[in-house]
């Protein structure tokens, strides 16, 4: 009976953690599409107040393996475009790479503190938009249409809600789910 647990836990399942991403990616198309549904009145989206593309890419680095993280971040955008049509595809692009960078930073963080604070997923968005900020400010003449200086700032500003949110998720998921 051993014999059979030991292979149940080490199977292609189990390793490559395939129904997690499943999952993840799931909440991630899902969470915008229910957010873009609630009408919001003139130039005010909800997407970029509520970050919801960040939610999987947090869970991800907070329950599981890197390269669960890693395809959620590349894969969420893609996904949202194909059964969305949200975002654009230079959106898509721009957020494939805030995604990355965001999942990167979080576990930059992870291995210098030695354990997860619910604040991470806010340092990491505020680090991807330092990161962007930097790079537009270098090479002004390149940024892909909708980055610009002021979309960044902008972007910032609008997401106080969207930070409080992956603030609560960091703290709920460290609640509930204590890691040693």
């Amino acid at each position: 009976m051993k014999a059979t647990a030991t292979i149940t836990e080490n199977s292609f399942w189990q390793q490559s953690q395939i129904i997690e991403t499943a999952i993840l990616l799931g909440l991630s198309v899902t969470i915008p599409f229910l957010i873009h549904l609630v009408p919001v009145g003139g130039e005010l989206h909800w997407g970029p107040m509520l970050l919801p593309m960040f939610y999987a890419p947090i869970l991800a680095a907070y329950f599981c393996r890197i390269h669960v993280g890693v395809a959620v971040c590349f894969l969420a955008p893609l996904l949202n475009l194909l059964f969305t049509g949200r975002p654009t595809p230079v959106m898509a692009g721009i957020i494939t790479a805030e995604l990355l960078l965001f999942f990167l930073i979080l576990q930059i963080l992870r291995a210098k503190i030695g354990k997860w604070n619910w604040y991470f997923g806010l340092l990491a968005f505020l680090g991807v938009k330092a990161v962007f900020l930097i790079l537009l400010l270098i090479w002004p003449s390149i940024p892909p249409a909708g980055m610009s200086i002021s979309h960044l700032l902008n972007g910032i500003v609008f997401s106080a809600p969207g930070l409080a949110l992956l603030g609560l998720i960091g703290w709920i998921s460290i609640r509930c789910y204590p890691q040693e």
